[in-house]
C-alpha cells in the first residue's frame, strides 16, 4: 500500500491542494486515493510535525503516537485496495535537520503499515520564496526575526531555502525513485495549471466530477504589510498563541481585505536582501537541475534586476489606500458586533426561560388547588369502603352461628375459611383508616395515583428548583432521594400485596376520574420526569444531553399548546 507524503515546501499552494483535496474526498475515494481524515485539522495533517518532533525525541511509546497509528491502522484496513494521500508543509518549516526528520517520517509510516512511501515537494526559485515568506511571517507575527531584512544564512527557515540538502535528505532516506520533485512555476505546471499538476502525479485529470475552490492563503499587499506589522508591535508571540494576535483581531480580516494585485502596492524587499538569495544558492539549484531537470538550461529562469524596484514601505497614502483600511476596520467592528449580538441574544434566551419558569410555578399553584378539590371528594369511597366492611362482618357472624349449630362439629375447612375472612375483616378496617387520611387518597382518585407515580414526582422536583441557582445546586440531591424514597415505597406495597392480594389497587380506568389521569399523564411535569427516567436508564452524555434538547422541545410545545 502506497503513501504519497506531500511536505511542500512551504509557499507553494500548499494550503490550496490541501483545502482542495479536502473538499474532494469522495470524489478521490472513487479514484482510488483516500486524504486521510484521521486528526485532519484545517484541511491539513498538522499532526505529522508533532510526530517527527517525538520521534526524534526517543518518545515513540507516547500515548499520542500510538493512538495515531491505532487509528491510521484502522483507516487503511477500511480501505485496503486504496492508496493514500498526506499533506504537511510543518516538517520543513520547523524541522532544521532535514536528514532526521525524514527517517522519523520512514519509521512512522512504516509502523503504519505502508509499504511504499512517496514523498512529493514543490520548489520555486528562493527570491520568490522569499516574498512569499515575508508576507506569511507578517500575518504570523514571527516573534524571532523580520524576514525582510534576514540574508539566507541567517533566515531560522534555512533549510526551506536549501534544495540540495533537502532533495539529498529524502533522496537517502526514501530512494531517488521515491521523491516527486516539482517546480512551483506556471510555466512548467501540466496544462498550466497547479491542480491539474497535483493531480497529474497519479495519473488522474481535473474533471468536472472535482469541486474547485478559491486559492487560499495568498500574500498581502503593501498596505497589509504596514498595518499587521504596527499591529504586531502590540503582541509579542505568534499570531495563533494565547493572547495573541488572533485572540483580539481575526485573522481572516486583514487577509481578505489587503491582497490587493496592484503592482505599486506589491511588496519588494531590499534589492541587496532580494539579489542574496538569487546568489547564495546558485551552486546548489545547479545541482538540483543536474540531478532531476537535466533538459533544463537553469532550474529558475533568470532574472534582470536592472530595472528592479524596491517596495517595502509605504511612502504614498493614496484615497483609495484609505478606503481599504477603513473597510478593515469596519470589518472588524461588524464582527466585534456579532459576538455582543450574540451575547445579547443569550441573555434574551434566559430572561425568556426565567419567564417560563413563572409560569410554571403559577401552573403548579393552580394545580395544587385543584388537589386540595379532589381531597374533599373522598367521602364517598369511604363510605364504599365501610359498607364492605360490614358486609364482611355479617359472613364471619353468620359462619360463626353455622358453626355453633354443628355443636363444634367443623372441618379444616371451616377453621381455614374463617381465618381467612378475619383477616379480610382486619385488612378492610386498616384500608377504612387509611381512606379517612391525607395519605390514603390515591384509593380515591387515578389522578392522584398518577400524581405518585416516580415521573410525576421528578418532573415536579425539576420545575420546583429549576427557579433559582441554589435550586439547581441541590437538584441532583433532591432527584436522588425522591428516587430512592419512591423505590422503597414500591418495595413495601409489593410486599404487602404478596401476603394480601386483596389490597392490590384497582386498574386506573375504573376510578370515576380516570378521563382526567389520562390528561394529567400528558402535562409538562409527567413527560419531564418520563425523559429523565429514559435518560437515566440510557446512562452516559449523550443520553443527558437528549434529554436536555428534549426538555427544551416539551417546554416549547407546552408553552405554544397554552398559547392555543
Amino acid at each position: 500500500m502506497t503513501a504519497y507524503v506531500h511536505l511542500g515546501t512551504g509557499k507553494t499552494g500548499t494550503t490550496s491542494l490541501q483545502w482542495f483535496m479536502a473538499k474532494n474526498y469522495e470524489v478521490l475515494k472513487n479514484k482510488g486515493f483516500v486524504y486521510s481524515r484521521v486528526s485532519l485539522s484545517l484541511a491539513r495533517h498538522g499532526y505529522l510535525n508533532r510526530i517527527v518532533r517525538l520521534y526524534l525525541e526517543g518518545k515513540t511509546e507516547d500515548k499520542f503516537v500510538k493512538d495515531t497509528i491505532k487509528n491510521l491502522k484502522e483507516e487503511l484496513k477500511q480501505n485496503t485496495n486504496k492508496d493514500f494521500i498526506f499533506s504537511s508543509e510543518d516538517i520543513l518549516w520547523w524541522h532544521k535537520d532535514v536528514d532526521k526528520a525524514a527517517l522519523a517520517l520512514k519509521d512512522f509510516f512504516t509502523e503504519v503499515g505502508f509499504d511504499d512511501i512517496r514523498i512529493i515537494l514543490y520548489i520555486r526559485s528562493q527570491e520568490d520564496l522569499l516574498l512569499s515568506l515575508c508576507s506569511q511571517e507578517t500575518k504570523n507575527a514571527d516573534p524571532t526575526y523580520n524576514a525582510k531584512e534576514s540574508k539566507p544564512e541567517n533566515s531560522p527557515r534555512f533549510q526551506m531555502y536549501e534544495y540540495k540538502a533537502l532533495a539529498k535528505a529524502f533522496m537517502n532516506t526514501f530512494g531517488k525513485e521515491n521523491l516527486i520533485l516539482r517546480l512551483f512555476d506556471k510555466n512548467e505546471f501540466y496544462q498550466g495549471d497547479l491542480i491539474k499538476d497535483f493531480l497529474h502525479i497519479f495519473n488522474l485529470d481535473l474533471d468536472e466530477s472535482f469541486v474547485l475552490i478559491p486559492n487560499k492563503n495568498e500574500s498581502l499587499d503593501l498596505i497589509g504589510f504596514e498595518l499587521l506589522e504596527s499591529i504586531n508591535t502590540h503582541f509579542k508571540c505568534f499570531t495563533w498563541e494565547h493572547n495573541g494576535r488572533n485572540s483580539f483581531i481575526p485573522n481572516y480580516l486583514a487577509m481578505e481585505t489587503f491582497l490587493s494585485k496592484d503592482p505599486s502596492l506589491k511588496f519588494m524587499p531590499k534589492k541587496e536582501i532580494y539579489e542574496s538569495y538569487i546568489t547564495y544558492f546558485e551552486e546548489s539549484n545547479e545541482w538540483v537541475r543536474k540531478e532531476f531537470f537535466p533538459h533544463k538550461d537553469r532550474l529558475f529562469p533568470k532574472k534582470d534586476l536592472s530595472k528592479y524596484k524596491e517596495n517595502y514601505e509605504l511612502k504614498e497614502m493614496k484615497p483609495e489606500y484609505w478606503d481599504m483600511i477603513a473597510s478593515f476596520i469596519v470589518d472588524f467592528a461588524k464582527d466585534r458586533k456579532n459576538i455582543i449580538d450574540n451575547k445579547d441574544k443569550k441573555i434574551q434566551e434566559l430572561n425568556t426561560q426565567v419567564s417560563n419558569l413563572n409560569l410554571n410555578v403559577s401552573n403548579l399553584q393552580n394545580e395544587n388547588s385543584s388537589l386540595k378539590q379532589i381531597l374533599s371528594s373522598q367521602e364517598h369511597k369511604a363510605k364504599t369502603l365501610k359498607l364492605s366492611f360490614l358486609e364482611e362482618k355479617v359472613k364471619r357472624k353468620v359462619l360463626k352461628n353455622t358453626l355453633l349449630e354443628k355443636n363444634l362439629g367443623f372441618t379444616h375447612e371451616d377453621i381455614l375459611q374463617s381465618k381467612i375472612l378475619n383477616q379480610k375483616v382486619k385488612d378492610l378496617e386498616n384500608l377504612l383508616s387509611n381512606i379517612q387520611s391525607p395519605q390514603a387518597n390515591i384509593y380515591t382518585s387515578a389522578k392522584l395515583r398518577v400524581q405518585n407515580h416516580l415521573a410525576y414526582k421528578l418532573g415536579q422536583a425539576l420545575i420546583l428548583n429549576s427557579k433559582s441557582l441554589k435550586g439547581y445546586i441541590r437538584m441532583p440531591y433532591v432527584l436522588s432521594y425522591i428516587k430512592e424514597k419512591h423505590k422503597l415505597e414500591q418495595k413495601a406495597y409489593n410486599e404487602k400485596i404478596l401476603k394480601n392480594p386483596s389490597l392490590k389497587l384497582p386498574s386506573l380506568d375504573t376510578y370515576p376520574d380516570y378521563a382526567a389521569a389520562l390528561k394529567e399523564k400528558e402535562c409538562l411535569t409527567y413527560k419531564l420526569g418520563e425523559a429523565l427516567i429514559e435518560a437515566n436508564k440510557r446512562g452516559g452524555g449523550v443520553a443527558y444531553l437528549a434529554f436536555f434538547k428534549k426538555a427544551r422541545k416539551l417546554k416549547k410545545d407546552f408553552l405554544a399548546n397554552k398559547a392555543k
